[in-house]
């Protein structure tokens, strides 16, 4: 998959790229609260209608825009990330989730809240939130990289290194 990235609104945190299907998306980190030091980024479709197999190809590219050199993650010097993952129902807000944290290696780290609770002060009752938190830091500890699987880029599935296709969709995962 092919993409066509337009880095002009990087000095604002924002990138904005372009799928070779015409789907169009946004990319933006902004600090919490200023001096906080927790960020969160925000990924928006701006327009078009992306397939299955390019949400992942799109997943893939969000990191390395993310992580690479000069990336807005080091030019920013970010090593703590929060975000929110939400979707018309409970089944497709974890499945965005298990996609999108599959994409997370060492050195970052992240722990997930499943339908976190807003307390305002004054009030009796909580407010429960339909959504998944992902929180992400960035850990001290370097741990191994795992080579012995990669993932099916068509439906996301985990497989073997030696497999050549995916056992789950039939994919040929010698092509990835």
């Amino acid at each position: 998959m092919n993409y066509t990235i337009d880095k002009s609104l990087e000095f604002a945190n924002a990138i904005t790229f372009k799928s070779e299907s015409g789907v169009e998306y946004r990319l933006y980190l902004a600090e919490t609260a200023p001096g906080s030091r927790l960020w969160t980024f925000g990924f928006q479709l701006i327009s078009g209608n992306p397939n299955q197999k390019e949400v992942f190809g799109t997943i893939g590219l969000i990191q390395k825009l993310l992580l690479e050199k000069n990336g807005l993650i080091e030019k920013n010097n970010i090593s703590e990330i929060v975000l929110t993952i939400d979707g018309k129902n409970r089944d497709e807000v974890d499945k965005k989730t298990k996609i999108f944290t599959r994409w997370i290696k060492s050195p970052w780290e992240f722990e997930i809240t499943r339908n976190p609770v807003i307390s305002i002060q004054g009030k009796m009752e909580n407010i429960y939130l339909d959504t998944n938190l992902i929180h992400i830091k960035k850990s001290t500890i370097v741990e191994q990289i795992n080579s012995e699987t990669k993932f099916c880029f068509n439906c996301g599935t985990e497989n073997k290194k030696d497999y050549k296709f995916c056992p789950n969709c039939g994919q040929n995962l010698q092509q990835a």
